[in-house]
């Protein structure tokens, strides 16, 4: 694998496997004993971060540069928005911030 094909499919394979895997996340609110509709909806608005970093792949999937500053975009905003220890901001958004950069490393390399 050349290193055009792997800066064009590293940032979308990470991105795809980032999004399933804070998907996990969301799986919490099923617990015994609560309702099935409250889990359901508890689990729809767990996934919010999930669609937006969708929404970010499938516009960076278009337009790289735009993507790339999108998901270093998003990965500072989740930082700040989930107050978490910087050691876990670090594993959770560092990815995201990793995939960002690797879209905009790809479009200033290989402009088309």
């Amino acid at each position: 694998m050349n290193k055009q094909k792997f800066l064009y499919w590293a940032p979308r394979v990470l991105s795809i496997g980032m999004i399933l895997f804070l998907g996990l996340f969301a799986l919490d609110v099923f617990t015994p004993g609560q309702p099935i509709l409250y889990m359901i909806g508890g689990f729809l608005i767990h996934l919010i971060p999930n669609y937006i970093l969708a929404i970010a792949l499938f516009i960076a999937w278009k337009f790289e540069l735009l993507g790339g500053i999108i998901f270093v975009l998003l990965a500072i905003i989740m930082s700040l928005f989930f107050r978490n220890p910087l050691p876990v901001n670090l594993m959770l958004f560092g990815p995201i911030m990793l995939i960002g950069i690797l879209f905009l490393v790809h479009n200033y390399y290989y402009r088309r």
